[in-house]
Parts: structure tokens; sequence; C-alpha cells
């Protein structure tokens, strides 16, 4: 194809990709780094157009047009996007279709090169769309997408399972064993559904709510759990009127701890909406933590609270203090200024979130969708229609998945040694 076969400037471009997989044209691009500033970005171009963007954009240093056969061999070239200067870039090409392209990762640079690319006829994708079509396994793509936003080993390695196969083997037994009418199913099926929770957990952190009355310690505690002085701490009440959180990991878990205003009537506007804020975020919490002063009486608002949030973690606080007095529940005695108080609260709140972790290899859902199918074969098998259960869930992993989108060329095998790069004329 020749240079003169690609689109003009002006000639209607494909639209950029808006939440639904356009490669009907097989001619894409896609930014493969993070979308942020970095010292190297990586830009993706696939299709039959790949030859005549390079005769239009690598260049030489004394500007002649290059000839960059497939191959392991990386180039280094000047890529004219169009402005006044081409960009220096490290070509790899592992195919007729298929260049990477390896710039500058500064945001303007890359935006420019893959305007550049939909110029010369090429739809953007997203990364996240890029992998739906790439993996040819529903499944495996989005654990390769949840990987790129987990924050912790633990998560990683549960996602790298269900990449693996260990959610499509689950899901694929027991739409099995539910079309052979075997009783176990409904085992499974149950086993997989408790694992839901955890499962959306895993690329974004549980969230959890301190409440408590004023100067109970709240603001205290979450600058122990994190580790540095997160939220500000006063002898006044009220000090605390707005959200305030902070990201921790505890025993392999992420979890965001969301210190509160103190709850009591309070008087003030601002402080009012402070402690609306607070009730908001507790109706929203994975757990609520319940923090009262130990070294103030156990009052009847005290119990009020605990019937208001029977499931939360009680927390009896300013334990290094003489006791105040009253009868009070059971809970963790603790002084947020101890730190050897600190791993118990820990373990007791990881205990709540994570009651029984997965063992290596089992299957969790981890996606809204995964999760919605599975909650809905478990309720085609509780109206006694497992064939409809199983149907469910092959429809979530089928049997063969579908191919992708765009035909994958064999690439070259490496070579063992890293190759030179081959400098521009």
């Amino acid at each position: 194809m020749q240079p003169d076969t690609l689109p003009k400037p002006d000639a209607p471009r494909p639209d950029p990709i808006a939440g639904e997989n356009t490669v009907a044209g097989e001619n894409t691009v896609t930014v493969l780094t993070a979308p942020s500033a970095g010292a190297i970005a990586v830009i993706r171009l696939e299709g039959p157009l790949v030859e005549a963007a390079l005769r239009r954009r690598a260049r030489s240093r004394s500007g002649k047009s290059l000839d960059v056969p497939p191959g392991p061999r990386p180039r280094l070239v000047r890529w004219d996007f169009g402005g006044p200067e081409p960009e220096e870039a490290v070509l790899y090409r592992p195919g007729e279709t298929l260049l990477e392209i390896h710039c500058h990762g500064g945001l303007r640079v890359v935006e420019r090169l893959v305007q550049a690319a939909a110029v010369d006829g090429f739809a953007r994708l997203s990364w996240q769309q890029w992998l739906q079509y790439e993996e040819r396994d529903p499944i495996a793509a989005a654990a390769r997408a949840a990987l790129a936003q987990v924050r912790t080993r633990r998560a990683a390695e549960i996602l790298l399972d269900q990449y693996h196969g260990a959610l499509r083997s689950a899901l694929a037994d027991i739409a099995a064993a539910l079309s052979r009418g075997d009783a176990a199913a409904a085992q499974g099926l149950r086993r997989l559904a408790s694992r839901i929770p955890l499962g959306l957990h895993l690329s974004r952190p549980w969230r959890v709510v301190i409440l408590g009355p004023p100067n109970a310690g709240k603001s205290s505690l979450i600058n122990a759990l994190a580790g540095y002085d997160r939220a500000l701490v006063h002898p006044v009440p009220g000090t605390t009127r707005d959200l305030v959180s902070a990201v921790i990991v505890a025993d392999g878990w992420p979890i965001e701890l969301i210190d509160t205003a103190g709850l009591r009537q309070a008087a003030h506007p601002v402080e009012q909406l402070g402690v609306r804020k607070a009730e908001d975020a507790a109706r929203n919490a994975d757990l609520v933590i319940l923090v009262f002063d130990r070294s103030r009486p156990w009052r009847a608002g005290h119990d009020a609270l605990l019937r208001r949030y029977p499931q939360a973690l009680l927390l009896h606080n300013k334990c290094d203090l003489a006791a105040g007095p009253g009868e009070r529940p059971p809970g963790l005695y603790v002084s947020a200024h101890r730190p050897d108080d600190v791993p118990p609260i820990l373990d007791a709140l990881v205990r709540r979130l994570v009651p029984d972790p997965p063992p290596p290899g089992e299957a969790v859902p981890f996606t809204e969708d995964q999760a919605a199918a599975v909650k809905e074969a478990l309720d085609f098998l509780e109206r006694q229609n497992p064939q409809a259960a199983a149907a469910r869930l092959r429809r979530l992993a089928p049997a063969t998945p579908a191919p992708p989108a765009l035909a994958r060329p064999a690439l070259e095998p490496p070579a063992l040694e890293p190759p030179a790069l081959e400098p521009p004329a």
C-alpha cells in the first residue's frame, strides 16, 4: 500500500471508541502504558494500514523515509506526527500488521502520536477494550484488566488464579453437575456466591467507617492504623467535621479507613452536616467500627448506637486512662496511643472482612457481571430450575471462547541476546 492511499488529514476520521468495540475496520491504535506522564510510552498500531503509516511517518535523521521490515530487531527512528519536529522513537514490528512505538512518555507527545494515527485511519481503543479482543477468554481479559488496579500481592495472586482458569473451570464443573442433576452442584454454586464480596474488593478497598461520640479517639485511631498523622487530633469536641480517609493494607487486603464527625445532637449547621455525612458513610460501609471512650461513663446513648449498628466492631478506647463508671458490652479494650494495640485491632478488622480467605487456586468471581451471573444462577436453582442455572453459567464462560476480533500473526522467536538498536541513517 502506498502512502497516497492513506486518508487525508481533512478526510473523515474514525470516531474514538466510546464504550463499544469498533474494530470492524481492523486498524486500531492503543496506548498500552499507564494513562499518566512517564519516561516511556508504548503505542500499538494494528491492522493492514501499518505499512502505509510507516512509509508516511518513519524518518531517518536526514528526513528520508525508512523501510522497517517485520522482525525481532528494534529500530530507532524519527516519527513524523505532523508537529514542528519529529519525535524520536524506537519501533518494534513483530508482524506485518503489528507495530509498537516506544516513545517519550509525556502526555502531549502520546496524544499527538495517537491523533496522527487517527489521521492515518486507525480507530482508538482503550487498553481495556484491546484486552477484550486480545484474550480469547473473557474471564482472562477481565482478570488482566483487574490486575492493573490491584494494590496488594495477595489480591494479585487471587486474580492470577482466575486468569489461569480457576473461575472458568469451576463454572464449567458446576454447570455440568447441574445438567446431570448432581446435588453437589448446589453446594459449589453457593460457595462461589460466598466469594463474591471478597472478589469485588480485590481491586477496590474495603470501606471501613469509624463512628462514635465526639472525642472518643476516632482520629487518633485512624492515625495509629495508618501509621502517620492523617487526621487532625484536638481535645475540643467537634474538631472533625468532614470525612477523612486513608488506605491501608492489613494481612494483604486493601482497606480504606474513614474518620467521621462525632455523633451527637449538634447545634452548629456545619457540625450537623458532618454528622449527616458520617451517617451516610456508615450506610455505604462494608464494616463500621464503633469507638467509645473507656475513661468516660457508659451512657444510654451508647446503647442506642450499638442497637443502630449491631454488626459493628466495638472498641473501648483510651485504656491507658482510668476507667469510667458503668457496665460495658463486650469489645476490644485498646488505646490508640499504644503501638502494641494496633495489631489486635487489625486482626479483628480482617477477621470481620475476610473470615474465610480462599486457598490458592480457588475460584473467586471478581467483577459485577460475574457476580450477577452467579446470583442469577443461584436464584434459578432455588426455584428448582437447574437447567436454566447451568445455561446462565455457560453464558458467563462459554466452552469455546470467541476468537479475537483481529487475526494475530505468529511472532518471530525473540533473540537469545537483546538486539542492539539500529540507528537511523
